[in-house]
């Protein structure tokens, strides 16, 4: 049957099977489908305080897993994936019962149609199934601001989480020469917190004067902070005699653009002194990691 536009009226509850629809259709009221509804063009259900589609599964025996309704999106391009099902927003039964439900939503990756990408489960979570997270926006991220918070909280937005290599360079006051071999550094950066390892020896080592330098930190640190962590060395000559001297896990900041460390020895209790770029050789060997934060 075909209701032509500008058709007449069929009866009061009219029943067909198949309809086919020219123009539009308008009506006041409730429609029921019981199989499939085609519509080729739009389908708008409008009125003043909000108006729904309902998919209702009548199966009284539904089990978990058996489908409540779902909304399919088809393609017909013949081009790979070819047509069909490119995505679907579906809803199934879920849990030890019928009652619970969860919906699923799939798309296509362009190769294969219909693959399901997100769950949203009937005890409020949130399942990414494939691919990943991704915030869209630079300072957004994950609000915890749900929880208790301690006085003197400032933030409780998880914005930022990275991780990489970095390369350090070293050089006295007086630059020099110095090459490093065999170098492993990497960082990972955890909101404003961020922890950078590094081993490294040098293939040349001469001309510096006054105090070691490591540069090129991966991010520069908060103002004058102290960072923690702990240093090993080998084959530096230090600057004091002392044979109980070590180069102690301090490093602080000395140059206006927060991206320097300078190592320091200690020379018992609380007393250190800067590593003299002069006590490197080609022999010399640093390794270390350090903690600090970032604006």
């Amino acid at each position: 049957m075909t209701i032509k536009q500008l058709g007449g009226v069929f009866g009061r509850n009219p029943t067909f099977n198949d309809v086919t629809i020219e123009g539009e259709l308008t009506f006041d009221g409730d429609i029921d489908v019981n199989s499939d509804l085609t519509v080729d063009g739009d389908l708008e259900v409008t009125g003043p305080d909000g108006r729904s589609i309902t998919l209702k599964n009548t199966n009284g025996g539904a089990a978990t897993g058996d489908l409540i309704g779902q909304v399919l999106f088809y393609g017909s391009d013949a081009s790979s994936p070819g047509a069909g099902v490119k995505s679907k927003f579906k809803v199934i039964t879920d849990g030890g019962s019928a009652d619970g439900s969860k919906i699923l939503i799939s798309t296509s990756d362009g190769v294969t149609n219909d693959i399901d990408r997100m769950e949203f489960t009937k005890d409020g979570d949130v399942k990414v199934l494939t691919g990943n997270l991704v915030i869209g926006t630079s300072g957004q991220g994950i609000d915890f601001s749900a929880t208790g918070q301690a006085p003197g909280m400032t933030s409780e937005l998880l914005d930022d989480y990275e991780e990489g290599t970095w390369t350090p360079t070293v050089r006295g006051t007086t630059a020099g020469t110095y090459t490093l071999a065999d170098v492993s550094a990497y960082y990972t950066k955890i909101g404003n917190q961020v922890t950078i390892t590094a081993y490294f020896g040098f293939s040349a080592a001469s001309g510096g004067t006054s105090l070691m330098r490591i540069e090129n930190i991966p991010f520069a640190y908060k103002g004058y902070s102290v960072f923690q962590g702990a240093v090993r060395h080998g084959n530096i000559t230090l600057t004091t005699a002392d044979a109980d001297v070590t180069v102690g896990p301090r490093f602080f900041n000395l140059n206006t653009a927060f991206t320097d460390l300078f190592l320091f020895e200690s020379t018992g209790g609380s007393a250190s002194v800067g590593v003299q770029i002069s006590g490197i050789s080609t022999s010399s060997t640093v390794a270390f990691t350090a903690t600090y934060t970032v604006e």
